[in-house]
């Protein structure tokens, strides 16, 4: 779990490499997270870094979130890296392109404990690996909204 003084909103912030052959739909990456106050309101984001020459324009991923209790839930997300001009949506800065995309806004999570989020990359490409896309990431960040 990441705690940085120079970024007091951060609560987690981790990059995973994927492999250099591709991103194959049987490689998750996956990030733990330990959360100790449900009362806390976060907002979360997925995360990643691919090179300007991606051959698509979006990327879909299956987020799965496993539950201290074991529940699993899953989301189907569509993420757009470029632009219909095919304009990188990131900031790029030569070979490599960052882009983030907020996945859950002002959510509280509802037991203490440690959560997992995985990420499976469900491109249809023909070799079944996904080329390019080089790391993915997770952030949690304190949102500023606060209960009364």
């Amino acid at each position: 779990m990441g705690l940085w003084s120079c970024d007091p909103g951060r609560y987690f912030s981790e990059y995973q490499s994927l492999p250099e052959s591709g991103w194959s739909n049987s490689f998750q990456p996956e990030f733990q997270v330990e959360i100790e106050d449900t009362s806390q309101v976060f907002n979360v984001q997925v995360m990643f870094r691919h090179a300007p020459e991606y051959p698509f324009q979006n990327l879909y991923v299956l987020m799965h979130t496993d539950f201290p209790s074991k529940k699993t839930i899953t989301d189907t997300l569509t993420l757009f890296l470029f632009d219909a001009t095919g304009k990188p949506l990131g900031s790029c800065m030569g070979d490599l392109c960052d882009v983030e995309f907020l996945y859950r806004k002002n959510i509280k999570f509802p037991e203490k404990g440690q959560y997992r989020f995985r990420m499976e990359q469900r491109m249809r490409t023909p070799n079944a690996a996904l080329p390019l896309i080089f790391d993915a990431g997770l952030r949690l960040e304190k949102s500023n909204l606060h209960e009364k």
